[in-house]
């Protein structure tokens, strides 16, 4: 006959009447039989063994595959992205920096301030940059957090490129 094992713990595959714990990345709630330990889902993980539960992969992670065993294999949102939920299951769990914002920074999360705006001289027309473009010799942008630049007036011309906010302004031909 079959044994029946506390939470935590699974019938042994080669001697039905001994239970073996359940290892890191696995759990068993109690209920039923006992048979086998399950699987931690993806974005969560174990650490330790004879659990009931799984821990959720924290802030600013996410956890793709199932079984995970540290909380260090969960993986964290790349730049230009953040999470302030827990336990997602892949990189489209972590939220873009909308555009005109970037973040250069990976694993953002629980402390984490928002997305920076992009500076003046500089644009983000999609989200989820790292970085921000700078403008075009020909075009400006005065504004912080800016989708685009601006072309330069007729007659008017700026050759720098990425300007910063008190250059940052198209100048008349000279005559």
């Amino acid at each position: 006959s079959c044994t029946s094992c506390p939470a935590g713990w699974q019938v042994n595959k080669t001697n039905m009447k001994k239970c073996e714990p359940c290892q890191p990345g696995y759990y068993d709630i109690g209920t039923s039989n006992n048979m086998t330990c399950i699987a931690c889902a993806q974005g969560l993980y174990q650490d330790e063994s004879e659990q009931m539960t799984c821990k959720s992969c924290p802030q600013g992670t996410y956890g793709k595959d199932k079984a995970l065993v540290d909380i260090v294999l969960c993986s964290p949102c790349p730049v230009g992205r953040y999470k302030t939920e827990v336990a997602g299951v892949n990189k489209d769990a972590c939220t873009a920096c909308d555009g005109g914002k970037y973040s250069s920074e990976a694993g953002l999360g629980l402390n984490w301030k928002g997305c920076k705006e992009c500076p003046s001289g500089r644009y983000g027309t999609e989200s989820g940059l790292s970085v921000c473009k700078f403008c075009e010799p020909g075009q400006t942008q005065p504004n912080s957090g800016q989708l685009e630049c601006s072309d330069c007036d007729v007659g008017t011309y700026y050759n720098q490129v990425g300007g910063e906010l008190l250059t940052n302004v198209c100048k008349d031909c000279p005559v």
